[in-house]
């Protein structure tokens, strides 16, 4: 389990996800996480907790945790022998300045593990200015744009 503690004294750590607490954090999205599915998956609202349940259920994927309560899921889910495509969405909780600023720290360290065995590549909302941010902090690098859809991407540490 991954860690960081915050100037509040809040524990943020990193652990395994389970699809009801994806399902959880589905209903809480944030409003610019939600219009990202929406923009780039046509994810109607009310199927994102079950459509979470159902990637977390198929994939191994992680949870921010702060106090204890999921603010986050996220994961990584290779495509190739050589690519890998990550993702992450987030509640409110993690928006928090405190805690946004750890939870990067925690997934830096995840991202770093990930990128040693795989290119790592995703499109985001270039509205959804949380999620540019956190990009940016894990070491990922801006490629073509398409209308709102913005390619990222990391390359493999061993290629």
């Amino acid at each position: 389990m991954k860690k960081s503690r915050c100037q509040s004294g809040a524990v943020v750590t990193l652990e395994p996800c389970s699809p009801v607490q994806a399902r959880d954090i589905g209903a809480r999205l944030r409003q610019a996480d939600y219009d990202e599915l929406l923009t780039l998956h046509n994810r109607a609202r009310d199927i994102v907790p079950d459509f979470l349940y159902a990637v977390v259920a198929n994939h191994p994927s992680l949870a921010v945790m702060v106090r204890g309560e999921p603010v986050a899921v996220g994961g990584c889910i290779p495509l190739t022998d050589q690519h890998a495509a990550v993702w992450l969405l987030c509640t409110d909780g993690l928006a928090e300045a405190d805690v946004g600023v750890r939870a990067t720290r925690v997934m830096r360290r995840q991202v770093d593990e990930w990128a040693r065995r795989w290119s790592l590549i995703n499109v985001l909302d270039g509205h959804n200015a949380l999620h540019l941010k956190f990009v940016r902090a894990l070491g990922f690098e801006f490629g073509d744009r398409d209308g709102r859809a913005l390619l990222f991407k990391r390359e493999a540490a061993h290629v």
